[in-house]
């Protein structure tokens, strides 16, 4: 599936507000083509031959176009912004149920700062393409191809040196693209990198200072800062390369049509009014061709986005979430049964080997051992935040895999080492497990 076909499995919801924008859109068009046409009937008409009795309603319906396009397009930037947030809206909602599904080996193994870049720029940058950068893609090409269906209307031959330039703006575009796509996404990395030390230097601003290693933290986040600002360059370099002659590209066609068109009029072949109406049209192919290299550049960072969202997204739980049907309550009968266990990327070295206990309801067992022993991983056993790689983990006689994950967690107290408050009272705080206790 393409990031489109995707992107719009969130957008498909705006149906209603997408048709609407579009029909704007190519009323948005139609109108376009009305100013410059009644320029050239001043010039032709109420100039050269006079009659003046048609300036003031050529003049109101100029004025009217005016007003009329304005209203129209504005309310289809409208429409499309409203389309994008919504999408933003159900996107970030996926990531966050997805982000309370996933187990604990997941988090182990991604940085924080990863995560907070992929639920903020990268979901912005696809906001950025369905809110912007689709509207001016489907108004380029609508304005590209009004321009000279007319153009070829006026004078056909003036039309045809014009569109002789677009193949080499193609080509040039597409290079663009190539070369744009993998900058793109280095960046994306670069700014998770920068993202998760930041993150990390916040988390941990107390130890930094407790041991006097601010220097140490500041050089490095030069050096991070240093990758992300060289990443962009690299990018800026590959725009610096083709941008200006994309823009000479589509400024030439001006010289093209007054030289041509110049030439054209002396001869008799076409009026000063056409010349007039057509350098009206003039901007309809010109504007598009400016701005392919910039949409260029927001379609490969909406793709470079998009491929980090959707691995997020792909991600499984090695823990089954999704509700089972619950059990008879649990008394607290607990048995750790032949239990090893290991790390997802450290395989071949046990943190729990051949584990053999049972309490009962009611016993207190305490548990000793050195720093990185195992201790915490053992708990974390009975609650299911790991799964055993050998031997059972046994509750009231039946392994916790039995058990629905939500029905086992709602019956296990835990105290952590390391307190975390919510950003809420403290009684709320103390009562985050049972709000009506």
């Amino acid at each position: 599936m393409s990031n489109t076909q995707w992107i719009w499995r969130y957008a498909k919801k705006n149906r209603g507000k997408i048709i609407l924008a579009i029909l704007f859109l190519v009323i948005n068009a139609a109108l376009i083509i009305v100013n410059p046409y009644l320029g050239g009937m001043v010039i032709d008409d109420v100039i050269n031959q006079q009659k003046t009795h048609l300036l003031i309603p050529l003049l109101l319906i100029m004025i009217a176009t005016t007003v009329i396009r304005t209203i129209v397009r504005y309310s289809y930037q409208i429409l499309f912004e409203r389309v994008g947030q919504n999408t933003l809206y159900d996107l970030r909602e996926d990531l966050y149920q997805k982000l309370q599904e996933l187990d604990f080996d997941f988090f182990n193994h991604t940085r924080v700062g990863d995560i907070m870049a992929r639920m903020t720029g990268d979901t912005d940058a696809i906001r950025h393409f369905v809110s912007w950068v689709t509207y001016n893609i489907a108004e380029c090409i609508l304005w590209f191809f009004s321009a000279v269906v007319v153009m070829s209307f006026i004078d056909w031959k003036l039309m045809l040196a014009l569109v002789a330039v677009t193949p080499i703006i193609f080509l040039l575009t597409n290079r663009m693209s190539k070369k744009a796509h993998p900058l793109f996404f280095d960046i994306r990395e670069s700014f998770s990198r920068l993202n998760s030390m930041v993150e990390e230097n916040i988390g941990g601003n107390r130890v930094v200072k407790a041991f006097a290693r601010e220097n140490f933290e500041i050089e490095k986040f030069r050096s991070y800062n240093e990758d992300f600002k060289t990443r962009n360059m690299a990018s800026a370099k590959v725009s610096r390369s083709y941008l200006p002659w994309l823009d000479g590209l589509a400024g030439s066609l001006s010289v093209i049509a007054l030289v041509l068109g110049g030439i054209f009029v002396i001869n008799g072949e076409m009026t000063l009014g056409d010349l007039v109406a057509f350098n009206g049209y003039l901007w309809m192919l010109n504007n598009p061709m400016r701005m392919s290299g910039w949409l260029i550049n927001d379609v490969q960072r909406f793709s470079a986005a998009c491929i980090k969202i959707r691995q997020m997204l792909a991600q499984e739980s090695k823990i089954p979430v999704h509700q089972q049907e619950k059990l008879e309550p649990i008394k607290g009968f607990v048995e750790f049964k032949d239990v090893s266990f290991h790390f997802s990327d450290d395989p071949n070295q046990n943190v729990l080997e051949n584990i053999n206990f049972t309490i009962g309801p009611g016993q207190t067992l305490g548990i000793l051992g050195e720093t990185g022993s195992g201790k915490t991983t053992l708990v974390n056993l009975v609650g299911r935040f790991y799964d055993p790689t050998e031997g059972e983990v046994l509750i009231d006689g039946k392994n916790a895999k039995e058990y629905p994950v939500r029905q086992m967690r709602e019956n296990i107290s835990m105290v952590m080492q390391d307190v975390f408050l919510f950003s809420n009272t403290i009684s709320d705080n103390i009562a985050f497990g049972n709000p009506l206790a």
